[in-house]
């Protein structure tokens, strides 16, 4: 190998702390991208909500159906008042 060749080979040459550097900066780029397409993605298509039964609900949360029962009896929600009837309420109001 010529003297120039092994020169423009050094200049190119990165010790492993370089090499790690440059490979975080690599990932904090990808992980940002990631993050802005979500999030671009998320705005234009928000998940529908869901209904769950009673039974769910209480699965869901880790509770007894009979505490869900006291927890929708404090916010003056009749789920039977009416036949058939579906509600919805975010976890957050309560």
């Amino acid at each position: 190998m010529s003297i120039i060749h092994q020169k423009s080979i050094q200049g190119l040459i990165m010790d492993s702390r370089e090499t790690a550097n440059t490979f975080q900066v690599f990932k904090q780029s990808a992980d940002n991208y990631i993050k802005r397409r979500n999030q671009r993605l998320l705005a234009d298509h928000q998940k529908e909500r869901r209904n769950f039964t009673r039974a769910e609900a209480a699965n869901y949360l880790g509770i007894a159906s009979n505490t869900l029962d006291k927890y929708v009896k404090q916010t003056n929600i009749d789920p039977k008042r009416h036949e058939d009837s579906q509600w919805s309420v975010d976890l957050p109001d309560i």
